[in-house]
């Protein structure tokens, strides 16, 4: 209900053969689908009970056990976690909630808001990247031990489940750089190179 940055899809939704679905509320998350995003959000512990309430944890769950592929952004990052922690009230009432638990890593919430123009490189592919972060939270954990940006500043975003197939990191923008997009598409496709 409190999606951040819509704009984050518009360059996936433009890309050929990609089809590109908002799971509207009720609905269950498609069977088929090569890629889940969990998107950024404006009040995360909010939105991950409303993820909750609509069972997509439940087929996000079942998406990880097929191993399929998913990518947090932003607030959809720190769902992905053990635990988000808002001791503060910077979203509400102070409290700690349980979160997905598919990546090893913990948000605590401050009152601090990051907002940065970042540029750098997907690790995984040695491809440039830029985009910039808008976020309140400081993420840690194991998983964060295998990050999958690094920026020109010499500092790294984001985590990655051993496997390999589970990630997200801080950044927006990021479909937006071509070449990245592409790359990242076809680790997707399992029809053919068009993707």
């Amino acid at each position: 209900p409190h999606i951040a940055n819509f704009d984050d899809f518009d360059p996936l939704k433009l890309e050929p053969g990609v089809n590109l679905i908002f799971v509207p509320p009720g609905e269950p998350l498609p069977q088929s689908a090569n890629l889940i995003i969990l998107p950024g959000s404006k009040a995360t512990i909010a939105d991950l009970a409303a993820l909750r309430a609509n069972g997509w944890d439940i087929d996000l769950y079942a998406h990880a056990r097929k191993g399929g592929i998913i990518y947090g952004v932003c607030g959809g990052y720190q769902m992905l976690g053990r635990l988000i922690s808002d001791p503060n009230g910077v979203e509400g009432s102070p409290s700690t909630v349980a979160g997905l638990g598919l990546l090893e890593i913990e948000t605590i919430l401050t009152e601090n808001k990051t907002l940065l123009h970042c540029s750098g490189r997907w690790i995984n592919t040695d491809t440039l990247i830029k985009g910039y972060e808008m976020h309140v939270g400081e993420t840690s954990g194991p998983d964060c031990l295998r990050p999958i940006i690094a920026y020109e500043q010499g500092r790294v975003d984001g985590a990655c489940a051993s496997n390999g197939r589970i990630s997200g990191a801080y950044l927006h923008g990021i479909f937006s750089n071509d070449e990245f997009r592409r790359l990242f598409l076809k680790q997707l496709d399992h029809q053919g190179p068009d993707r």
